[in-house]
């Protein structure tokens, strides 16, 4: 005659001494009397650090985030805009129209301007067209700058849900930021969008979702 197969059930305890000792006991006792051929091996563990529970850092308010890729939906229609920015998105979006509740960090303009904007600036000698895209947003005066968002605020007279812009992508190199953007603006196609990329998408020209498609053939 054969022997019943043993099943073995293994389970974790938090040690805290003599009590899991105890507990390990019981529970081998408790399931041999259930069920002989049961095994049951007690693990003891530590129990969890403090910090574990807890987190090492306060998260960052959405509005004080920067280095993102960030997405605006119109509440009156369908249109969006997707756009970079290196700096906080509080200050970006007040560039484009958000309302003066939204937090702005204060700081030094000539710190994030080349000496050659800031005195153009300050000299009001010359005026910059930018329209497209947010890719140098950190060289340009708002004063001469133009938001394809107000643009569209003034000439449909709709509403921008300012309350529940989203953040689809960050990244710290600049680069890979502008090449996030215009993967994000050639797979949405947003409407407020004047230009379908920011820098040549020389590996996925079709953008994202061919990129996603030749991934899954080749697998």
């Amino acid at each position: 005659m054969k022997d019943s197969p043993i099943d073995r059930i293994i389970i974790n305890v938090p040690y805290v001494g003599k009590i899991t000792q105890q507990l390990s006991k019981d529970l081998k006792k408790l399931a041999k009397k259930v069920k002989p051929t049961t095994q049951v091996i007690a693990v003891p563990r530590p129990p969890p650090a403090v910090r574990q529970m807890f987190k090492n850092k306060d998260e960052i308010p959405k509005n004080l985030q920067s280095n993102i890729i960030y997405q605006v939906n119109c509440s009156s229609c369908s249109a969006s805009y997707i756009g970079k920015t290196t700096r906080q998105a509080c200050s970006r979006l007040k560039e484009h129209g958000a309302p003066t509740e939204i937090p702005v960090e204060h700081t030094n303009e000539n710190l994030r301007r080349s000496a050659r904007i800031a005195a153009m600036y300050a000299n009001n000698n010359a005026r910059i067209s930018y329209y497209e895209s947010d890719s140098s947003e950190d060289d340009i005066p708002s004063a001469t700058y133009t938001s394809a968002i107000k643009r569209h605020i003034t000439s449909t007279q709709h509403k921008i849900d300012w309350h529940n812009w989203s953040i689809l992508d960050k990244d710290k190199h600049p680069y890979r930021l502008l090449v996030k953007e215009s993967l994000a603006i050639s797979e949405k196609s947003p409407a407020l969008n004047l230009t379908t990329r920011s820098v040549s998408l020389v590996v996925y020209p079709e953008g994202r979702a061919i990129r996603r498609t030749s991934q899954k053939t080749s697998q």
